[in-house]
């Protein structure tokens, strides 16, 4: 009873879990460039049980082999959904795109920040008072010689990643490549990694940004399921409650 109550209550816990993800990705439904994240559970570990007929500290005899018993769920991991999504036609030269053209592998700019290089999805850039091309967020975003610098908003880009001005090549975006599982997200759409990055494999689409792959319709549902899961878990728990109640305040009469 006790070890069922522990199960259930657990259940609840990772329950709780699952919606805060499930609502993370609803929040970001606008946020350009934004990856939806999936919460994978796995089950514990079974485990084995024995019966020892004496006090196991001084019993010499080798205890009977009862069973195995599994005490839940556990979260595995929360890992992060790929795939593109939809492009919005902004017509701002300052906006940019990437399309992944390798099946497998994940572009991203570069970015540097105060803790050292990241990378983002999120195209939506400005020039700086000094004419640096940067995140919303103030951080540079990073070309083939360093920090990339215009003198204007008039330069174009062609799908190489490539910057002319005035006829000019300027510098091109330091576009890297990644595995998904190769990569851990860190806050404000930026996204870190130990490893070494591959060369891009993308096209760049001036103009353009990626908007948010979550699907509400989708995701709605599954927090619909979530909430359903959790309740099934809290209904067991009261239930075994009562049950321990009665038992210890009737059977104890006796």
């Amino acid at each position: 009873m006790i070890r069922g109550l522990y199960i259930s209550a657990f259940g609840m816990q990772k329950g709780i879990e699952r919606v805060d993800v499930i609502s993370n990705n609803i929040a970001n439904i606008d946020t350009r460039g934004f990856k939806r994240d999936k919460a994978v559970f796995r089950s514990f570990p079974a485990m084995e049980l024995y019966r020892y007929e004496g006090q196991p500290q001084v019993s010499t005899e080798f205890p009977s082999y009862v069973g195995t018993i599994s005490l839940g769920v556990n979260l595995d991991r929360i890992y992060f959904d790929s795939s593109e999504g939809m492009l919005e036609d902004t017509k701002d030269p300052l906006n940019f795109a990437l399309t992944d053209e390798e099946p497998g592998l994940i572009n991203f700019f570069t970015i540097i920040t105060p803790h050292g290089l990241r990378y983002t999805r999120d195209g939506s850039f400005f020039l700086n008072s000094e004419g640096f091309l940067v995140t919303k967020e103030g951080y540079n975003v990073m070309g083939e010689n360093g920090p990339i610098k215009l003198e204007n908003k008039d330069f174009t880009v062609n799908e190489k990643g490539e910057i002319f001005q005035e006829g000019e090549r300027k510098d091109a975006f330091n576009i890297v490549s990644f595995q998904p599982n190769e990569v851990e997200k860190v806050g404000e759409g930026l996204y870190s990694s130990p490893l070494q990055p591959r060369p891009q494999n993308a096209k760049v689409l001036q103009g353009f940004v990626e908007k948010s792959n979550v699907n509400p319709v989708y995701e709605m549902v599954e927090l619909i399921n979530a909430f359903r899961a959790y309740e099934a878990s809290q209904r067991a728990v009261k239930a075994m409650d009562d049950t321990l109640g009665l038992a210890v305040n009737e059977l104890g009469k006796i």
